[in-house]
């Protein structure tokens, strides 16, 4: 039972007064970026096991994964047969076209012009 009635007693100062904690703006920002970034961790990793595991039935199918498989996958032609060279030699054959002096605004005429004999 409180003595007066509980008047005149000043209870404020031996009683250290709770601080309520307060949810600041930061402290959400700060809460969203780390599930982003745990978010996007674990999808990166989900993608890394879902691409290993791709690679690994197209290797278990007998296909070429690596580099150096796939350059063994293809045989290298032999010399005559490889059209590389053709397209290389090509600028033998064509004909070469004497320059034109050029004149102020034929520069179209130019580039499509053709000499016949």
């Amino acid at each position: 039972m409180a003595v007066n009635g509980g008047e005149g007693i000043d209870l404020s100062d031996s009683v250290p007064r709770m601080r309520r904690r307060q949810l600041k703006l930061w402290h959400i920002g700060v809460s969203l970026l780390c599930l982003a970034v745990v978010g996007l961790l674990i999808m990166r990793w989900h993608w890394r096991a879902q691409f290993h595991r791709r690679i690994e039935a197209v290797r278990a199918a007998g296909f070429p994964v690596t580099w150096q498989e796939l350059d063994a996958w293809y045989p290298w032609p032999s010399t005559g047969q490889n059209a590389a060279n053709l397209v290389l030699g090509a600028d033998d054959c064509c004909q070469k076209l004497p320059k034109v002096p050029r004149e102020s605004g034929e520069t179209w005429d130019l580039v499509f012009r053709i000499e016949r004999p």
